[in-house]
């Protein structure tokens, strides 16, 4: 949960922050988006994560859903890197997300040693 967070966080540069790193590509595009334009799937994971975190019985339940968005996260992440090439999206705006398709792999590797 650190090692995630501790990347979430840019890895102790705010120009590494996902955040914000995704509201510079929303913006690359003119998108802001909101609930009612998020698809539904996102809708569906953010609420269940808020329900998990809710009350500490599902405490655990939490912390494992967590750990299966971040395992599959480098897969999503490849696939939206060639999308925003294949729009020839500017390196600038690519950075972060081809590092985290690069680094995740080995992030997981680290984090079951």
């Amino acid at each position: 949960m650190a090692r995630n967070f501790w990347d979430e966080m840019g890895r102790g540069s705010a120009k590494g922050m996902h955040g914000p790193l995704l509201e510079r590509l929303a913006s690359f595009f003119g998108l802001a988006p909101t609930p009612d334009t998020a698809v539904p799937e996102a809708l569906a994971l953010g609420n269940t994560m808020i329900a998990l975190a809710r009350h500490r019985r599902y405490a655990f339940h939490s912390v494992g859903a967590l750990g299966v968005i971040e395992m599959t996260a480098p897969g999503r992440a490849a696939l939206v890197d060639a999308a925003l090439r294949r729009l020839r999206t500017p390196a600038k705006t690519l950075l972060t997300l081809s590092m985290r398709v690069r680094l995740a792999p080995h992030a997981e590797r680290v984090a079951g040693a």
